[in-house]
């Protein structure tokens, strides 16, 4: 009977491991690098370790260990994707393994094979084992620090627990250069060991914590100014209760249907007993689990918003502990082929369903490149004009080959300052086509500021709302079918009067508000969201701060329930005539019944100006 079950274990956790390692491998190296990736490859660049200490990620806000690693690794093996991601697809298999090994320990065969089968499978692990990030090289961490700390604690006797106390030092310490929230992780699990000392285990755990201290001190002053840093808390939202629910969603594929697929096949494989011997297994899945999310939760609230879903993959994987300690049926042949079916579903819930290999993960860089060198090769680089929206040039440069040199002439653009030098750029432009790509979020008027210049549009490739590259030309006549046909347009224009040839509104001093558009939104609804795009043409002869295109969403009484504008100051100098854009997108669940839009020019410093056109266009879509 028991040679029996261990071949069905072995068959199972091969299948598993297979599963694990060919998800991982498949087209790894046909998707762009991600931002981050070619953030950690450009900071790779340098002649010496203290170069790279300085440079290289004292700035970075994360620990130096993955940069280390990298920065030793590509000298050896190159910068290429497949070179660079393979070690940590590599370390996303054995996470699997890693994980069969806990679960058999804590709760039995079955437990250990069903939660490998949930991180071999799902796309949250999938995902982050496939990118060169310190995401899957730390789920792999943790779980080798737990298997390490749950023998030393387990230790029968003395003998031999140095050896255990070693590798609980050292696998600490890689947590703990790893990421911020895998020592966080390892620092929970450290602490509660400290519950679970006695004779035997006593003196060799702590000096393998006291060890794990000192391997980490040369790191304590780049910490520091780690801690000193913005960070993501710049950008990041700070997430309410809402975030919380979604992210135990996300864990399952975004699936609430998948999630009862588990639980159901959890259940049938549960014998509702758990075993007297290992309580503690029960709590501390739970607890491990949750204390990275409630303190992440905290932080973000009350300090600074770190909580992203990637930064709890180093909790994720007790909570599948969690689950599957209920697995705690003797392994059969129904029991294998129950846990084969949850295998089965959850892969193919993760490639199908969710479209895993084909869905858009992060920014895009390879085919932005791609494209520009069809292009830039379809109508020559002396006719083209070439700006983009990037962290860093190189990330695009990367994906050249070293015979391709083109000269962006503008390389950011975050709004406000930017969208003036965006705008003085076209302006100087004299070539009749202008290539514009991003591949992070740009002011959704990035695009009509440039078919203001350039009216045509000829290619035009999204990647999933992350990134874009535009081709646009101003001498191919134009052509209605290039620009997106509006739902509705509402215009105003000056019409003169008898004998007055002037076909503007004067606006001075006397006037903080223009004439106004109202648009309310359509009672029929086809689709999900509408775009409303608001124009104004004006004209100064005199300074112009303080000048606001308004767009504000009114409630059916008249208050304003949200207000956005744009300065007139972004858009066009002193005395010069230009045109002032304003685009924003409203989901409709998000609207109340009478809510509408007023569209009007804001005059708060009495500036005297002319306006000789304001327009409001609006676009369904999904």
């Amino acid at each position: 009977m028991k040679q029996r079950t261990l071949s069905h274990e072995l068959l199972l956790l091969s299948i598993i491991l297979l599963t694990a390692l060919g998800l991982r491998l498949y087209n790894l190296t046909e998707n762009s690098l991600s931002n981050d990736e070619l953030s950690a490859l450009f900071r790779l660049q340098f002649d010496s370790f203290r170069e790279l200490v300085i440079h290289g990620f004292y700035v970075d806000g994360h620990p130096g260990g993955i940069q280390v690693f990298l920065y030793y690794w590509t000298k050896l093996f190159g910068n290429s994707p497949l070179s660079i991601r393979l070690p940590f697809a590599l370390m996303g298999v054995g996470a699997v393994y890693l994980m069969y090994k806990t679960g058999k320990q804590w709760f039995g065969p079955t437990a250990g094979l069903v939660a490998a089968t949930a991180i071999a499978s799902l796309q949250f692990p999938l995902l982050y084992s496939r990118i060169a990030r310190p995401y899957g090289s730390g789920l792999f961490f943790i779980l080798l620090l737990t298997y390490f700390w749950t023998q030393l604690l387990k230790a029968p006797q003395k003998k031999g627990t140095i050896s255990l106390a070693i590798a609980y030092a050292l696998t600490n310490a890689l947590c703990m250069y790893n990421h911020y929230f895998s020592f966080l992780m390892a620092l929970i699990i450290g602490c509660t060991g400290l519950f679970y000392l006695n004779k035997n285990n006593k003196t060799a755990y702590l000096l393998g914590a006291f060890a794990a201290v000192l391997l980490f001190l040369p790191h304590i002053p780049i910490t520091l100014n780690h801690l000193s840093i913005g960070g993501v808390g710049e950008w990041l939202a700070t997430p309410d209760l809402a975030w919380v629910g979604n992210h135990i969603a996300y864990l399952f594929n975004g699936s609430w249907w998948l999630a009862a697929v588990y639980g159901l096949l959890i259940a049938t494989l549960s014998t509702y007993r758990t075993k007297k011997n290992t309580p503690h297994y029960w709590w501390l899945s739970a607890v491990w689990f949750l204390l990275p999310l409630v303190i992440g939760f905290l932080y973000s609230q009350l300090l600074n918003p770190v909580l992203m879903d990637s930064v709890l993959i180093f909790s994720m994987p007790f909570l599948f502990l969690f689950l599957a300690q209920f697995a705690n049926k003797p392994l059969s042949f129904r029991t294998s082929l129950i846990i084969f079916t949850l295998l089965t579903t959850s892969t193919l819930h993760t490639v199908m369903f969710n479209n895993f290999f084909t869905t858009q993960h992060f920014n895009e860089f390879k085919d932005v490149a791609k494209n520009t060198e069809t292009l830039t090769a379809q109508y020559g680089k002396e006719n083209i004009a070439y700006g983009i929206s990037i962290n860093h040039p190189w990330y695009i440069q990367y994906y050249f080959p070293d015979t391709f040199d083109i000269r962006y002439r503008i390389t950011d653009n975050r709004g406000n300052q930017d969208i003036l030098r965006l705008s003085d750029s076209l302006d100087q432009c004299r070539t009749p086509y202008f290539l514009y790509a991003w591949t992070k979020p740009v002011p959704p008027e990035t695009d009509l500021i440039i078919r203001d210049r350039y009216p045509t549009v000829l290619f035009r490739k999204t990647y999933d709302g992350l990134s874009e590259i535009t081709l646009y030309s101003n001498i191919v006549p134009h052509d209605e079918r290039s620009k997106p046909v509006p739902d509705t347009t509402i215009r105003i224009r000056k019409k003169p009067a008898p004998g007055d040839t002037i076909p503007y509104w004067e606006i001075d001093s006397s006037r903080q508000f223009s004439e106004s558009i109202h648009y309310s939104f359509p009672a029929q609804r086809k689709t999900k969201a509408i775009k409303i795009e608001a124009t104004a043409k004006i004209a100064t002869t005199t300074e112009i701060d303080g000048i606001q295109l308004v767009l504000a969403l009114h409630d059916p009484q008249g208050k304003t329930r949200q207000w956005y504008s744009s300065a007139a100051k972004y858009y066009l100098h002193k005395g010069q005539q230009g045109t002032i854009f304003l685009v924003r997108t409203f989901e409709y669940q998000t609207l109340e019944p009478g809510d509408e839009i007023k569209v009007y020019l804001y005059n708060p410093r009495g500036m005297t100006f002319y306006i000789s056109e304001l327009k409001l266009e609006s676009y369904e879509f999904q």
